[in-house]
């Protein structure tokens, strides 16, 4: 399992430019030590903290929501849409779309639904039946299936035509 609070150092550079450009977009001095300044008092209010330095992942992450609140409330764009590092492909947003998926995966590696419950029951053994899976776990389930796929292409190359063409060394005219 991930841990969810990121102590990246990478990750909170980009928290804090983010709030910065935040800030400035809003027109508060960042560099304004007085606790009085418009800046601080809404880093106070959101994280009970005063100091930037001193935020932790999460109140970055609040005080980042907050100012993105206030542009978008003034009708500015919001600075960084998407948080870094969490690029991933959209879930299907329905159950029928992520089972017609599945079949297809199924079918690539020549196996049938009972395979595809099989790896659910192994991921998901509080869940009874195949058909009580949320999207998310669907998703996962499916995941996995292109990771076999993935992996069973690694193991056993398609076979390369043979350099000699037509039917190979074996089969050729005598």
């Amino acid at each position: 399992m991930s841990n969810k609070y990121p102590s990246s150092h990478n990750e909170r550079r980009k928290d804090i430019a983010m709030i910065i450009m935040a800030a400035k977009r809003l027109g508060m001095d960042t560099e304004d030590k007085n606790e009085h300044s418009e800046y601080r008092a809404l880093m106070f209010s959101v994280t009970r903290l005063w100091s930037l330095a001193a935020l932790d992942f999460s109140a970055r992450r609040r005080f980042l929501d907050a100012l993105n609140s206030l542009l978008e409330a003034r009708g500015m764009e919001k600075v960084g849409g998407q948080r870094p590092g969490q690029a991933h492909k959209p879930l299907a947003q329905d159950k029928a779309a992520i089972e017609r998926k599945i079949g297809a995966q199924l079918k690539q590696l020549d196996a049938s639904w009972p395979y595809a419950y099989t790896i659910a029951r192994k991921q998901f053994p509080e869940v009874s039946t195949f058909e009580f899976l949320t999207v998310e776990q669907m998703g996962k389930v499916s995941g996995a299936l292109a990771r076999t796929i993935a992996w069973r292409e690694k193991k056993s190359p398609s076979p390369q035509p043979s350099p000699l063409g037509g039917e190979g060394a074996e089969g050729g005219r005598g």
